[in-house]
């Protein structure tokens, strides 16, 4: 697995060292995007059920590692907005909406636009099922007080499946972020590929004081991975890559 970030950025994002198998996270300063806190991102990958990956490991899910980093990392977490990404092997039907959380849990020091309520929306997906990694990946989202963006925000309001192969179709590549995150995606975009059954997922933020900062940014690239990454800075949505994010598995 690795993880590409465009050179200008660099200075920005910091590497967390960790033990945990198939996981990559860096503290991301909070002046990329502007936003109230720094914002720790996580890139991950879960072998799914039934793979040779548990054979040696004592753990049958790989969430469970994730789990244990998260707890780990509870003082930074406490102090940062959270953004996790990757092919997880969980599906979770449309599970994960507002009304699992304790309103006053919700955390809110970091929205952007302050004189907006906070609104989270239901999540809808087309995968109608949840398997036991999905359970898992739902309890962590309870504990850490985390939204599954999947199927919540404009561009992907129906949930498209990420993965289409001969066993069928599912949603199980993800962008997760901590709750007060939220205001800060604009959208999230399922692309197209041929070159593999996972499909790209195009995630772009909106800050309100980057509006007039980008205006004129308007850079082509080229996408590749399972998911990628991007940063909307204008009003009318360009956006520039600044992580590409590919899974070597």
């Amino acid at each position: 697995m690795c993880v590409g970030i465009k050179e200008d950025f660099i200075r920005f994002c910091h590497p967390i060292h960790t033990d945990v198998n198939n996981l990559l996270c860096f503290r991301l300063e909070r002046n990329i995007l502007n936003t109230v806190c720094d914002v720790i991102f996580v890139c991950m990958y879960i072998p799914p059920e039934g793979s040779s990956y548990y054979r040696n490991q004592q753990s049958t899910c790989a969430l469970d590692e994730i789990d244990t980093f998260l707890t780990d990392h509870i003082t930074d977490i406490a102090d940062c907005h959270v953004l996790l990404c990757g092919d997880l092997n969980s599906r979770c039907a449309d599970n994960n909406n507002y009304s699992e959380y304790d309103p006053d849990s919700i955390n809110n020091r970091g929205d952007p636009f302050p004189d907006e309520s906070v609104h989270i929306n239901d999540r809808h997906s087309r995968d109608s099922v949840i398997n036991r990694f999905g359970r898992t990946l739902l309890n962590i989202c309870n504990i850490f007080n985390l939204c599954i963006v999947n199927g919540r925000v404009r561009g992907d309001t129906h949930g498209e499946f990420t993965f289409i192969g001969n066993q069928g179709s599912s949603v199980n590549d993800y962008f997760i972020c901590s709750t007060d995150f939220l205001s800060y995606i604009s959208s999230l975009y399922v692309g197209d590929r041929t070159d593999s059954d996972h499909f790209p997922l195009d995630l772009s933020f909106v800050s309100s004081s980057l509006l007039n900062r980008y205006d004129e940014c308007n850079e082509q690239v080229n996408m590749y991975g399972m998911t990628s990454l991007r940063l909307s800075f204008s009003k009318t949505l360009t956006a520039v890559l600044i992580w590409k994010i590919c899974y070597i598995v």
